[in-house]
């Protein structure tokens, strides 16, 4: 806990070389003893930079997290995520051990394999995982562990209500990908109408075409939430951005 809370994070700044925003990146913390759970709230400064992440973090979902019931298990759950865009992963068994349990820890693989690989990856078969490994010897002992890593179900994503300025409200387009829903969210935050935002929608598929969105537009929402440009129509300068980024939304009808 105070590992996390002594945490402190830079926030992009029109201008990096003279000015500086440094923000916790929680403001509190609780662990109760009798669930066994560390829970705690992200301050509202460093909210709207971790939402727009984008590249090179492994997601993971909650109520898997939440089920998992050993520790270990946690710590091949990130792993194991971690590598599933590449599988299959082959890694040397003294690193799996250091990266799991510690350097000087089942020095026998037989029993590292009963008491914590094949566990681990029991409990994560009963989530939404497919995982599957290939031990490799050198002569008469396992020197590598192959896995093979797939999620078994891709959640579908219901319609729900988001709350916006005034207490009005918009319906999210019912299920779309995490990626598509990052760009809906950032699109809604530019301004732009639902209508709009369905348009960007229809024509921006694939992940490639809507990371890049994402990337082109996150300057627009920096000085625009950090008001570098007052007086600005965000909408309008959004628009243009993505008119001449993505023609094909204005050509389809």
């Amino acid at each position: 806990m105070k590992g996390l809370d002594a945490v402190r994070i830079e926030l992009p700044m029109p201008n990096r070389k003279q000015d500086l925003h440094l923000v916790p990146l929680v403001h509190s913390l609780k662990l109760d003893s009798g669930q066994g759970t560390l829970s705690g709230y992200f301050s509202d400064d460093v909210l709207p930079y971790l939402t727009n992440l984008v590249d090179n973090f492994t997601l993971g979902q909650v109520g898997d997290l939440l089920s998992i019931k050993s520790t270990l298990t946690h710590r091949f759950y990130w792993l194991l995520k971690s590598w599933e865009f590449r599988s299959p992963v082959t890694v040397q068994v003294d690193k799996l051990r250091e990266l799991t349990t510690g350097l000087n820890t089942y020095q026998q693989f037989t029993e590292y394999r009963r008491s914590v690989l094949k566990p681990a990856v029991d409990e994560l078969n009963g989530l939404n995982f497919d995982i599957s490994y290939v031990e490799h010897k050198l002569g008469r002992s396992v020197d590598a562990v192959e896995f093979h890593i797939k999620s078994n179900v891709k959640r579908k994503h219901k319609q729900l209500m988001l709350p916006l300025e005034k207490g009005t409200a918009v319906a999210v387009i019912s299920e779309l990908t995490p990626l598509q829903q990052k760009v809906q969210t950032r699109l809604q935050k530019l301004k732009l109408t639902q209508s709009q935002i369905k348009k960007v929608l229809e024509v921006v598929v694939g992940e490639e075409p809507l990371t890049k969105l994402l990337k082109e537009t996150y300057p627009v929402l920096r000085d625009f939430e950090t008001k570098a440009k007052p007086g600005e129509n965000v909408a309008a300068a959004t628009m243009a951005l993505l008119k001449s980024t993505f023609p094909a939304i204005w050509a389809a009808n």
